[in-house]
């Protein structure tokens, strides 16, 4: 008996069939992917809160954004107008004491107790924390905690040309910031109206619009052509490294405010540091539609794009905004 085979329309039918399956099989896949990365970035923000609040709970503050030493007349002063920050021994003036950013201070509280005992506090001999190979060396160690899983960096330890005490040093990035308030960056045009901001010293009860109300920590996307196309030597990619302390604009890899939207992006043929400085500030993500954001309650909310403007920057601040009725609503 002589068996049949399949024609060569069959074959292109039951090719073009299965086409279609996995057509409308993928867009499926990806969306419970998507879902899935942004339960565990806003477990992480969730995670930061809480060891934010215990670092709290400890010290009776919150960590410092960046501990800047120097001549006092050059640091940014406290938020109570007119009064020098006094916080670690003999101020941001002991350089003994003076290399730290907020997640220096918190990597005990997510058990990275480690690396801080590694760490060397002295501004001085600031060249000791520094890597200068992407495989070894303290600023280079990936915390996979900091890193969010949909965050598109091609690689998590990025090297930075002429950092540092000179010559490239390689930083293990992170995709979580702290909240500075309506602005983060440049250092100078901070509106210290956040959390966390150049020797800083905020505590739960300056808080005082609620802290169901006012962001703590929000993500950042390391994605942006047209920052990358007008800022070549630095691209996006390299900001975010958890080990940068100097100088006082590193808080550009760690600190975001809510004076800019959400998923901001540098505008194809605009250049200038004006949009350099309006990117870093931006919170961010590679979560469609909008960002993972914890607000200082430990509560994790996703803000869409979309949200009006005022409110949001009305969220980065601690003790109210002029024009803006708090409490704010409900976020989504």
């Amino acid at each position: 008996m002589r068996r049949r085979g399949f024609t060569l329309i069959e074959l292109l039918v039951v090719i073009a069939i299965i086409a279609i399956l996995i057509g409308l099989l993928l867009p499926a896949v990806q969306k419970v992917r998507d879902a899935a990365y942004r339960a565990k970035c806003a477990n992480t923000l969730h995670q930061l809160a809480i060891a934010a609040q215990n670092f709290h709970g400890q010290y009776e503050r919150f960590p410092v954004g960046l501990c800047w030493p120097g001549d006092r007349s050059t640091v940014t002063n406290d938020f109570t107008a007119g009064t020098p920050l006094n916080y670690f021994g003999s101020g941001p003036t002991d350089v003994t004491q003076s290399s730290r950013n907020w997640i220096i201070e918190l990597l005990p509280f997510f058990e990275q107790d480690a690396l801080q005992t590694r760490w060397d506090y002295n501004r001085a001999n600031l060249s000791n924390n520094l890597s200068t190979s992407p495989t070894s060396g303290l600023s280079a160690q990936v915390i996979n905690l900091l890193l969010c899983p949909s965050d598109p960096l091609a690689n998590p330890v990025q090297g930075v040309a002429g950092s540092g005490a000179g010559g490239t040093k390689y930083y293990g990035m992170n995709s979580y910031c702290g909240n500075a308030g309506q602005r983060s960056y440049f250092c100078d045009a901070m509106t210290n109206d956040g959390i966390f901001f150049v020797n800083s010293k905020v505590r739960v009860g300056d808080v005082t619009d609620g802290t169901s109300f006012t962001l703590f920590f929000g993500e950042r996307l390391h994605l942006d052509p047209g920052f990358d196309l007008i800022y070549p030597q630095y691209p996006i990619a390299n900001w975010g490294g958890w080990a940068w302390v100097s100088p006082r604009n590193s808080v550009a890899d760690y600190l975001v405010g809510g004076g800019v939207s959400i998923n901001y992006r540098v505008p194809a043929g605009v250049g200038g540091f004006p949009e350099i400085d309006k990117r870093l500030t931006s919170i961010g993500s590679a979560h469609s539609g909008g960002a993972n954001v914890a607000l200082v309650d430990g509560s994790v909310r996703f803000i869409p794009e979309r949200i009006n403007p005022d409110i949001l920057k009305a969220l980065s601040t601690r003790a109210g905004q002029p024009g803006i009725t708090e409490p704010i609503i409900d976020l989504p």
